[in-house]
């Protein structure tokens, strides 16, 4: 059995961040909020320790919409366009809760298997890590079933490709990243990284896989047509979250508080944002870059031209991931 203390900071490498005593959320619920509007974007964030996940409308950069969860620890969570619906896993309580749009509250909730990190969508399906239950679950969105496990060694997170052929899994115990096609019939290839894989995300033309080794403070770059390694970057400590434009790399480092900005070409670190706290999700919107920041009980926007923080959104304590990464179409910078 893991001690406490270690599992502590595992946990804080793949996602949940647990509080000393007790913690003070906000009573959204009180709240004069506009909520969501039909055919406009949002960014929704899971609320780990509040059980609950918000709507930012990213033009005021205020919080639109609150709902509450009977899911314990939501952590991933990816909003499907083609259905208007947000799908949330929790951590603490094995379960999957699907938000319905514009009303945002639950209309289904689904058990899966044991300490569920991450989300995504392939091949008409729904993908979930399970982390400590060392598999991958196929869910049916139309039944909102289990129809299959994966095996896998403690998955955490996913990575999809642009032509929606293939899933990238990290797995955080055997230091590797399992590639899965399209038929998620089997794994067709196993590609070794850094220490404890943790996020990943494609390069915008697809033709690279960018992997955040959590132990190891460094970024594995993966050839996605070759499936292998090609190189290994050093970025802060305790890299969490990759996300690029056409030109950049941008990585952050939850206990060196920065963002690191890495030039696609020649794989090299340009320069560090300062974020101070411990930056970690992340999402891109034109020139604008949003960071939750757990320890400062926010999401940080910076203008990735000044590569400075010029704003700040208050959750409360606890946010985790953010959906949709990409809310349009990336400018180089």
């Amino acid at each position: 059995m893991i001690v406490a203390s270690a599992l502590a900071a595992l946990m804080a490498g793949i996602g949940a961040w647990y509080f000393v005593g007790r913690v003070e959320c906000v009573a959204w619920e009180k709240q004069h909020l506009p909520g969501i509007e039909a055919g406009k974007q949002y960014l929704y964030v899971a609320m780990g320790e509040c059980d609950s996940v918000l709507a930012i409308d990213p033009t005021t950069q205020t919080v639109a919409a609150y709902t509450s969860l009977e899911g314990r620890f939501p952590h991933g969570l990816i909003y499907d366009p083609g259905r208007n619906l947000v799908y949330v896993v929790n951590e603490k309580s094995d379960d999957m809760t699907v938000l319905g749009l514009p009303e945002f509250s639950p209309r289904a909730r689904v058990e899966v298997g044991d300490f569920p990190v991450d989300v995504t969508l392939m091949s008409g399906s729904i993908l979930i890590t399970n982390y400590s239950g060392d598999s991958v679950s196929v869910v049916d969105p139309v039944t909102f079933k289990v129809v299959r496990e994966l095996d896998s060694e403690a998955a955490t997170h996913f990575a999809v490709s642009m032509d929606r052929k293939y899933t990238y899994f990290s797995n955080w115990s055997d230091d590797t990243v399992s590639v899965l096609d399209s038929s998620l019939e089997a794994v067709v290839a196993v590609i070794d990284t850094g220490k404890r894989p943790n996020h990943l995300t494609f390069s915008r033309d697809g033709n690279f896989v960018y992997v955040t080794n959590y132990k190891g403070d460094s970024v594995t770059v993966i050839d996605h047509r070759a499936r292998r390694a090609i190189a290994e970057i050093p970025v802060g400590k305790r890299p969490m979250t990759p996300i690029t434009t056409a030109d950049r790399l941008y990585v952050s480092n939850i206990e060196s508080g920065t963002i690191s900005v890495i030039d696609i070409d020649s794989n090299q670190v340009l320069t560090e944002i300062i974020t101070g706290g411990n930056p970690q999700h992340m999402a891109i919107m034109g020139k604008l870059l949003y960071v939750t920041n757990p320890d400062l009980e926010q999401i940080q926007v910076i203008d990735l031209s000044q590569k400075q923080v010029v704003g700040n959104i208050f959750t409360g304590p606890s946010p985790q991931q953010i959906s949709p990464r990409y809310l349009n179409q990336v400018p180089s910078y």
